[in-house]
């Protein structure tokens, strides 16, 4: 080894040192990594410049060399674990809650209860809503308001129906209606061709069934079913319900008494006809038959050319036509209009016993001249059958001149007469009452107590009695 001797110290080259090579010692620069200064200071050089990475929200790594130097150093976010926090809170500066909310229960709502610290607002009722109160107070459960407002609401309705009440400009109801229509529509499809949007339309006759034809009738099969009949011809009304022969009757209804009309014939133009039956001139016919459940005619109308035509006989349901004790009313009229004759004729008849006819009681129109243009005079004529009699007698008799014939017999009134009298009004005294008035004609009474009779001519006039 060399022994270095003092003067072999001084010059040199700054920043150089001393190396001894075994032989002696000599000054080196010094290079590479490492500097020197002439104080005597060491310095590592740098491969990088700390300021030029890293940033608050991240960390740091490094790479070392062989020599133990840095040789690159890089910046990575920041990643931490949930479960490596364990304690502090989180402010809401830094995304956290800066509160702790581990006691909230399910349902419970999170709100900033304060600038930049949150709490939570317990679950609130069934049906409530999350309602604020403003700037500076904390929301709460409240129950929704029943009605509100609105800017502007309308309804539009298709054309069979109107509504009310629209727009509803702030608050307010919407009610619909059905829109009036005229008379006589229904509301239906298309009378014919494609589907389409139903409207109010008249009846066209294949609403009524599926095969209208002519000369048919439209009549129910049962409560909820409707069907054609047959083809109706001038002899033939077929039967509508089974069981009824064909041309006895061409309606036949089975239900109970009704208080309207089963069927109504309203004319609608002066001398129009609400009904009208042509029968054949050749024989007698019975145009109308009513019956009552047990079969019984009930009433009933026939017409013969011939002779006198019974136009409407009402009869009794419970009794059968032939049977005994039998009554009924008879309409008829007669084709005969030469004086004296019968015209029309009401009458009461009974059957007794044989379950023959009987007539018992009349009011006849019978001609009184030969009815012609301006001929037209009718006298009237009421008849009994007195107690114990078979035949009607005439009793009384208007004139259509305007005569009163209280006895109409044709026969005077024998002496020994129980019945036949005209009955005078009486009273026990005079009388006091003012009668009511008829033009052309006066009141009569007969005083019992005094045997007077009185006639009433603007006050009650004496008439003595012998």
């Amino acid at each position: 080894m060399a022994t270095l001797r003092p003067e072999q110290l001084r010059g040199g080259t700054a920043g150089n040192i001393y190396v001894d090579d075994g032989t002696r010692m000599k000054t080196v620069a010094v290079s590479g990594d490492f500097t020197l200064s002439s104080a005597g200071v060491g310095t590592l050089a740098s491969v990088i410049t700390p300021a030029s990475v890293g940033a608050a929200d991240k960390t740091l790594t490094q790479t070392v060399n062989a020599k133990g130097l840095t040789t690159a150093i890089a910046a990575i976010s920041i990643a931490i674990a949930a479960s490596q926090i364990t304690s502090g809170q989180l402010s809401s500066a830094r995304g956290g809650t800066g509160a702790d909310l581990s006691a909230a229960a399910q349902g419970a709502v999170p709100y900033f209860a304060s600038t930049g610290v949150m709490a939570a607002l317990a679950a609130g009722a069934s049906g409530f809503v999350l309602t604020a109160q403003g700037a500076g107070a904390n929301p709460v459960w409240a129950a929704p308001a029943t009605a509100g407002t609105v800017t502007s609401v309308a309804m539009t309705v298709p054309s069979i129906l109107s509504v009310a009440g629209s727009p509803i400009t702030s608050s307010g109801t919407l009610a619909v209606t059905l829109a009036t229509q005229a008379a006589n529509l229904m509301f239906a499809g298309p009378a014919s061709g494609a589907a389409a949007t139903p409207t109010f339309r008249a009846c066209v006759p294949l609403d009524l069934a599926a095969s209208p034809l002519a000369n048919k009738l439209l009549y129910a099969t049962s409560s909820s079913a409707m069907a054609w009949s047959g083809a109706i011809t001038d002899t033939h009304v077929p039967s509508f319900q089974s069981g009824v022969p064909a041309g006895d009757a061409g309606f036949t209804y089975g239900g109970q008494a009704h208080a309207t009309a089963l069927i109504n014939l309203t004319p609608t133009n002066t001398g129009s006809r609400a009904l009208r039956v042509v029968l054949p001139a050749s024989s007698a016919n019975t145009w109308l038959a009513v019956s009552d459940s047990d079969g019984n005619t009930v009433i009933s109308s026939a017409v013969s050319v011939a002779g006198a035509n019974t136009f409407i006989i009402v009869t009794p349901s419970a009794a059968a036509a032939g049977s005994s004790n039998q009554a009924q009313l008879n309409m008829g009229i007669y084709p005969y209009q030469t004086t004296g004759n019968a015209m029309a004729v009401w009458q009461a008849q009974t059957r007794q016993g044989t379950g023959t006819a009987a007539t018992c009681g009349q009011i006849g129109f019978f001609a009184a001249e030969s009815q012609a243009s301006g001929a037209i005079g009718v006298d009237i004529l009421v008849r009994t059958c007195s107690v114990g009699a078979s035949t009607v007698t005439t009793r009384q008799k208007f004139t259509a001149n305007g005569n009163s014939v209280m006895n109409a017999t044709g026969s005077a009134l024998a002496t020994t007469a129980t019945n036949g009298f005209l009955y005078m009004p009486c009273g026990a005294g005079p009388p006091t009452g003012t009668p009511t008035a008829y033009t052309g004609s006066v009141a009569f009474y007969y005083d019992t107590t005094n045997n007077r009779i009185y006639v009433y001519n603007g006050a009650w006039r004496l008439i003595a009695v012998v």
